[in-house]
């Protein structure tokens, strides 16, 4: 969830990189961006579309900008989305694949 990246204070969440195998954790942690991103080593995988993954080995992370007022609601309008912000998270995913 991707597309409401704050435009004055842009903070990226990356949760299950305790999934990941010790060599590819250092690529999360190296991400150059502008933004602010925080490294969650928190259960939120086991909440998402990766738990499946995570509970099997597997290794999975996702990213995450927050949760929003709008959230599952019928208020989440396309004009609310930051095409900037998603072309930012972009390129940091860019960099972590090509790096492993």
């Amino acid at each position: 969830m991707v597309g409401r990246l704050d435009k004055l204070a842009p903070i990226i969440n990356i949760y299950g990189i305790h999934t990941l195998p010790e060599t590819q954790k250092k690529y999360v942690i190296d991400l150059n961006t502008n933004s602010k991103i925080y490294y969650q080593e928190s259960d939120k995988v086991y909440q998402s579309d990766c738990k499946y993954f995570a509970e099997r080995g597997i290794p999975c992370i996702f990213l995450s900008t927050g949760i929003h007022l709008d959230y599952h609601k019928p208020s989440d309008d396309e004009e609310n989305i930051n095409y900037n912000g998603i072309l930012l998270i972009q390129k940091i995913i860019e960099n972590f694949i090509t790096q492993l």
